[in-house]
C-alpha cells in the first residue's frame, strides 16, 4: 500500500503543508530508544517509523495542500482564475504570510515560551501509531484558547482534532494471523510500555511550521 505520506516500502515522501505544532522536549535524548525498538522490532516490517526527533503534538492542523483549500487559499485561486494548488510545493509566500504572522502572534499570547507538560499518554495502533495525548489542565485550556484564535485567523475550525504524537505510519497491511502477527502484538506490548516515559515530558517550540515531508519540520520565521 501507498499513501500521500508514505510509500509501499516504507519511505516517506514529499508531502508538503503547514501546520501548528509544540515539540517534544528531549534533552537528553531518551526517546531515541523507542525509535530504535521501533526500527529493529517486526513493527518495522509494517509501520515506518519517524526519526525521534520529529516527535511532536500538533495544536492546529492548518493545512496540507492536498486538502480542500483554506479560504484565503480559495480566494487567491480565484484572482488566478485557478481550481486547484499544486500540492508538490509550498505556495507562494504572500498567500498566507498575514495569516501565519497573525499565527505565531496568537501562540505567543497563549502560550509564550512556556513548557506544556504531558500528563497521560494511551498508545494507540490504526494507519499510525500514535500516543493520544492528555494535558495538564491548565496547559489544556491554553490550547483550547489558541486553537479558537487559530480557528478565526485560517477560517478553518479544525474540527475533530484530539491530541497525539504519531511514531510511526503504516505503509504495509498487517498479517491476520499466524506467527508474525503474534510477534508484532508482543512489540506493540513492549513498545506500550516504553512510551510512559512520556508522562511528564515538556512540549516546547510552540510555532508554526511548514514541513514537505513527515520527517522535516522548518519554523515559518526560519523558512
Amino acid at each position: 500500500m501507498s499513501t500521500h505520506k508514505v510509500s509501499e516500502t516504507g519511505i516517506y515522501k514529499p508531502f508538503y503543508g503547514y501546520t501548528a505544532v509544540s515539540m517534544v522536549d528531549d534533552a537528553e535524548n531518551r526517546l531515541k530508544d523507542i525509535e530504535d525498538f521501533l526500527t529493529t522490532s517486526v513493527i518495522s516490517n509494517y509501520y515506518a517509523p519517524l526519526p525521534h526527533y520529529t516527535y511532536h503534538m500538533t495544536t492546529f492542523n492548518v493545512y496540507p495542500l492536498v486538502r480542500e483549500p483554506l479560504p484565503a487559499v480559495k480566494r487567491w485561486l480565484d484572482q488566478r482564475g485557478e481550481t486547484k494548488v499544486d500540492h508538490k510545493q509550498f505556495l507562494p509566500e504572500n498567500v498566507l504570510k498575514s495569516q501565519h504572522r497573525l499565527a505565531i502572534k496568537a501562540i505567543e499570547d497563549h502560550i509564550g515560551f512556556r513548557n506544556l507538560t504531558i500528563r497521560n499518554v494511551i498508545l494507540t495502533v490504526g494507519t499510525v501509531i500514535k500516543l493520544n495525548v492528555e494535558l495538564e489542565p491548565e496547559d489544556d485550556l491554553s490550547v483550547q484558547s489558541l486553537r479558537k484564535r487559530l480557528a478565526e485567523i485560517y477560517e478553518y475550525p479544525d474540527e475533530g482534532l484530539k491530541y497525539h504524537i504519531t511514531l510511526a505510519y503504516l505503509y504495509k497491511h498487517l498479517p491476520e494471523t499466524g506467527s508474525e502477527l503474534s510477534t508484532f502484538e508482543e512489540d506493540i506490548s513492549k513498545l506500550r510500555g516504553m512510551t510512559e516515559v512520556f508522562k511528564n515530558y515538556k512540549l516546547n517550540k510552540h510555532d508554526v511550521y511548514l514541513f514537505d515531508s513527515m520527517i522535516n519540520f522548518i519554523p515559518y520565521k526560519d523558512a
